[in-house]
């Protein structure tokens, strides 16, 4: 298909934005990104591990794979977390939407 050349360059974009946030996150908060009033925080934990998953997916697997002539490797667990990370985020802006509706 035409769009897979697109497709790969906007996967690796997104990766370096989300990348790029997890460090600005973890700078900032430092521990407390992880741990914070005696609780874990999950989804900041769950958010790290989906884009470590993701960069070690297109930095080092991917490559990996590029090399070999059979059939290339595919990671339905780091897709179908990243599905989840996206739900969440969907979650995320109905509530903003909600609670921009209770404001007088």
């Amino acid at each position: 298909p035409p769009m897979d050349g697109f497709i790969e360059v906007m996967q690796v974009v997104f990766c370096v934005i989300f990348l790029l946030e997890l460090v600005v996150r973890i700078a900032m908060r430092r521990q407390a990104y992880f741990y914070e009033a005696g609780v874990f925080e999950k989804f900041n934990i769950f958010d790290t591990v989906i884009v470590l998953f993701t960069v070690l997916d297109l930095a080092i697997l991917t490559p990996l794979s590029d090399d070999t002539d059979g059939p290339k490797p595919d990671f339905p667990v780091i897709r179908i977390a990243r599905f989840a990370k996206l739900l969440r985020a969907l979650q995320l802006i109905r509530t903003i939407q909600m609670f921009s509706k209770l404001r007088v």
